[in-house]
């Protein structure tokens, strides 16, 4: 009898290690799907008065959040504003703007946050269409403009600053109106305190109105560009890698099912080995209910992992109007859906699952939450341009 409870106790033993083995074999997708499911809204960030379309566009990192807002302050020109958490409670650290501003130069339609510094987007610089793009960096006291960086190359206008992504000392900058609308990208390097632009990525399909260029994130080695308008057709996104001092194309990324103006490509988001597009127009079964794609890097080659959809699907809804992409989490927005709402979604090693619904505690119709998203671990900042009086952002954490 002892040797058959010892044979039972030896076999739970074994098994018990076989699951917690399992589980930490799963590694930071349990963690990420833990994550997804207990986000709870923080904090709401609201601009100064007078300002207009705050939340147009957002961004992360460490303790500090960065939000666009076309007309700042001021009520003309464009503004981002820095803001810092310090215990649960974030505040307004500093208006950001240009130095040469002017109105209407939509300063602040993209946004970028790395560390201590700040990279923001004015897609219409000085009135020409042609756009430039600002750093700004912190200096343990305040916040002050680092370098106007303009483009070299490329014919006006170019719209170059609508969309943004700096990683580091490297910066990524759409110019979706470049060479007759078939956009480009540039690549600056931060060296010896100096930016410098150091590469033109430019489209490779070569079609006039396909806005290449439109989106744009950077990972690691990594470039991803969204042209949602490939000659009025599906959409694409492109991956580039950087090998020594070249960018090359990695991959070419397109819908499975697409469809003639889904606008695939319209924003895009990478992480590591993976990248989500969003299709904020695809039918998807309705009528413009959108989608977004998760593409996944084996080794050799990009391929599509999964489609997601919204467990509650609304015609117009145009779910993947904005996506952000942090590990195996993903957060896509459909801020057409009545007041708006994102979608946390998490993968567990074998599929991508909805976790959550994202909706803010005081919404109201057309607000719009969700035009912009970004998620940075556990933690969100999604934008409502539309909200009333000025638009506001949401700080979302476990």
């Amino acid at each position: 009898m002892d040797k058959v409870i010892s044979a039972l106790l030896t076999a739970c033993i074994l098994i018990l290690a076989s699951q917690i083995s399992q589980a930490g074999s799963s590694g930071s997708s349990s963690l990420d799907e833990a994550i997804a499911s207990t986000l709870r809204q923080r904090a709401k960030l609201s601009p100064p008065a007078s300002s207009l379309y705050f939340g147009q566009a957002v961004s992360l990192s460490g303790n500090r959040a960065l939000v666009g807002a076309e007309h700042g302050s001021d009520g003309s020109t464009g503004s981002a504003f820095v803001f810092v958490q310090s215990g649960g409670t974030w505040t307004l650290e500093a208006e950001l703007k240009a130095s040469d501003e002017v109105m209407s130069d939509d300063f602040g339609i993209a946004v970028s946050l790395s560390g201590t510094r700040a990279l923001v987007g004015a897609d219409n610089s000085g009135h020409s269409l042609s756009g430039a793009a600002y750093t700004f960096v912190f200096d343990g006291t305040a916040w002050t403009q680092e370098a106007k960086l303009i483009p070299i190359g490329g014919h006006n206008p170019q719209r170059f600053g609508t969309s943004v992504s700096l990683a580091g000392g490297r910066a990524l900058i759409g110019a979706n109106a470049d060479s007759s609308s078939t956009g480009s990208a540039y690549v600056f390097t931060l060296r010896n305190g100096t930016w410098r632009q150091t590469a033109r990525l430019t489209n490779p399909g070569g079609i006039g109105g396909d806005q290449f260029g439109d989106s744009v994130s950077l990972s690691g080695q990594r470039a991803l560009i969204g042209a949602y308008g490939v000659a009025n057709s599906t959409g694409s996104a492109y991956v580039y890698v950087l090998n020594g001092n070249t960018w090359t194309l990695e991959g070419t990324l397109t819908a499975s099912d697409g469809l003639s103006l889904d606008d695939f490509g319209w924003s895009v988001s990478l992480s590591g080995d993976r990248a989500v597009v969003g299709a904020p127009f695809a039918a998807n079964g309705g009528l413009g209910y959108g989608a977004a794609y998760v593409f996944a890097f084996d080794g050799a080659s990009w391929s599509q992992e999964a489609k997601l959809s919204a467990s509650d699907p609304m015609n117009l809804a145009n779910l993947g109007f904005s996506v952000s992409l942090s590990g195996l989490s993903a957060l896509i927005a459909a801020p057409d859906a009545s007041t708006g709402a994102a979608y946390l979604f998490a993968f567990d090693g074998t599929a991508w699952s909805q976790q959550q619904k994202l909706t803010p505690t005081d919404g109201v119709g057309n607000d719009r939450f969700g035009w912009s998203v970004f998620l940075l671990g556990s933690r969100a900042v999604i934008g409502a341009r539309d909200q009333a009086p000025a638009g506001a952002a949401y700080i979302f954490a476990p």
